[in-house]
């Protein structure tokens, strides 16, 4: 994995309200409108669109190979039986036959309607008929019914994602009024009032939130005050499962700018809503130390020659406030520290960081988020409650419950969370000359397979701890916790350590059976002393390890 570099502030200098279709995409029109010529030869006339994401994307200069097809006259599965049907007649410039699938109504997975998907040309194309929602006050399950274009468009998340493509006139279609005006400002605004749109499906504020990052947006300031009422964050526990939480962070940390995502959740006062439980509560240490940790990963998780995020927040979090809700916002929002915790001025003076030569170790693309992950959960270093009988971390039972993530990025966290102050430890003791080949073998083995984690952790709490409680000593003293850790990372390289987590003794235990007569215990115990003893020799033979066992 290479440092990330955030893909913000989408250029739009030559924005155009016209959209271009490439070959493929000319093709699957075409398609589709015989399709629809069929059916209106059949009594069955029928109008459609393009929709959503496809739109927004085209329009920002972004190729997209996701196609939603919204169908105004009957349901996207019945359109697609009309598409399976003349292509069996005529499959035209297409290859191989696409197979249709149904995709039934789910609304626990937020899938609210049934839909049919296939695959032609490349593009994952959903079939979908236009619709209206109708919310209870308890439920974000809606009552579906069909509905206008200007219904479907209005029950959208934001206006950037409420835009159609009429495929019969070729034009753009803004039933908000206010979607391509709203692209041109680079600004995040719901189609409906704000209160009202996350009051029906309080998932949408974390929607806009991803989409602000993604396209390094500003989110409209009536749009961050109802993401701030007590009432939409209560609907947000209430209404919204926690999978669904968990699938939206995870796209914000695999996505171009997972710094500005969590900086938007912090500042907003959403954290309680996303990374806590009921049984947990609150975090006992200082949340304050959230905006500097963040600050600090995207020093390190950024390719900095690319980096333009540097200042973002401390320039602009106050002048993309309009000025009638800033008073109101400043109140809020968790903003009245930050430029005294900024760590840039910091930075700055800091050649490199110790993960520069060795990011692999962080994972590829798939454990990405994990860095992230880290940071945004260290208020919650220290604190363990017991699960039959065994100390587990909270930050572990964040990942497990309260956003249901894989049992893999569980134990990741787990372990950095046990083993990061074992790895502050042996950091300092390797720079002082104190830690031999076994030492650090034994510590890799220790944390097996997450220990890369474990000291990436390290380093963050010890660079935040110093500076929120010493910061002239981290002043005077920039480079020096980068050197120890850096000094860390190398040694273990050099000792060819990264993988002794693996190893397997030289001597099983079936040979010490049978050639010391070991039983029982005894064997576990000379099983130890082999590895040790590999760690020290790692070019011993099996004869020279025997000879030295002793029990």
């Amino acid at each position: 994995m290479c440092n990330q570099s955030p893909k913000t502030g989408v250029s739009l200098d030559d924005f155009s309200e016209e959209i271009i279709l490439n070959k493929n995409e000319n093709s699957i029109k075409s398609l589709l409108l015989q399709v629809a010529e069929e059916c209106k030869r059949l009594g069955k006339p029928v109008t459609l669109r393009f929709a959503g994401g496809w739109v927004r994307d085209k329009l920002l200069g972004i190729e997209s190979h996701d196609l939603d097809v919204v169908v105004d006259t009957m349901s996207g599965y019945d359109f697609a039986m009309h598409l399976s049907a003349y292509l069996r007649k005529d499959m035209g410039s297409l290859t191989k036959f696409p197979h249709i699938a149904k995709i039934e109504r789910n609304p626990e997975k937020s899938k609210h309607l049934e839909t049919a998907t296939t695959r032609i040309m490349d593009f994952g194309i959903d079939f979908v008929n236009l619709r209206s929602e109708k919310y209870s006050s308890d439920s974000r399950i809606p009552i579906i019914e069909f509905g206008t274009p200007e219904e479907d468009a209005l029950r959208r998340d934001c206006t950037i994602n409420a835009l159609f493509y009429n495929l019969h006139t070729s034009q753009i279609e803004d039933f908000t009024k206010r979607g391509l005006k709203d692209i041109k400002l680079k600004k995040i605004v719901t189609p409906l009032k704000p209160y009202s749109t996350f009051e029906d499906d309080p998932l949408r504020i974390l929607r806009c939130i991803r989409f602000a990052s993604r396209f390094g947006f500003k989110i409209d300031s009536e749009v961050k005050l109802a993401m701030m009422h007590p009432e939409i964050k209560k609907s947000l526990l209430i209404k919204i499962s926690k999978e669904r939480i968990g699938v939206e962070l995870e796209k914000m940390l695999k996505g171009p700018d997972p710094y500005s995502s969590l900086i938007l959740i912090h500042e907003l006062g959403l954290y309680e809503n996303i990374f806590a439980t009921e049984i947990l509560g609150k975090p006992k240490n200082n949340m304050k130390m959230i905006l500097p940790v963040l600050e600090l990963v995207k020093w390190i998780m950024y390719d900095q020659s690319k980096d333009k995020l540097t200042n973002t927040i401390n320039n602009n979090s106050k002048n993309e406030l309009e000025n009638e809700s800033q008073n109101k916002l400043n109140q809020n929002l968790n903003i009245t520290y930050l430029s005294k915790y900024s760590l840039t001025e910091i930075l700055k003076h800091i050649q490199t960081h110790p993960f520069k030569a060795y990011m692999s170790l962080l994972g590829e693309t798939k454990n990405n988020i994990i860095p992230w992950l880290l940071c945004i959960l260290i208020p919650w270093k220290n604190q363990t409650i017991k699960i039959k009988k065994v100390d587990t971390q909270c930050s572990a039972i964040i990942v497990r419950d309260a956003l249901k993530m894989s049992n893999i990025i569980t134990h990741i966290i787990e372990d950095s969370f046990t083993y990061f102050q074992d790895a502050q430890k042996i950091s300092h003791e390797c720079m002082n000359g104190n830690v031999n080949r076994l030492s650090l073998g034994l510590f890799i083995r220790l944390v097996k397979k997450n220990w890369p984690f474990a000291i990436f952790l390290g380093l963050i709490d010890d660079i935040i701890t110093l500076y929120l409680s010493n910061i002239d000593t981290l002043m005077s003293n920039q480079n020096e916790i980068e050197i120890i850790y850096k000094n860390l990372l190398d040694q273990i390289h050099q000792e060819n350590l990264q993988n002794v987590y693996s190893i397997q003794p030289l001597i099983n235990g079936h040979v010490l059976s049978e050639t010391l007569g070991l039983k029982g215990p005894q064997i576990g115990i000379a099983i130890e002393q082999i590895i040790r003893w590999q760690l020290e020799n790692p070019k011993g033979t099996k004869e020279q390890c025997l000879k030295q066992i002793t029990l």
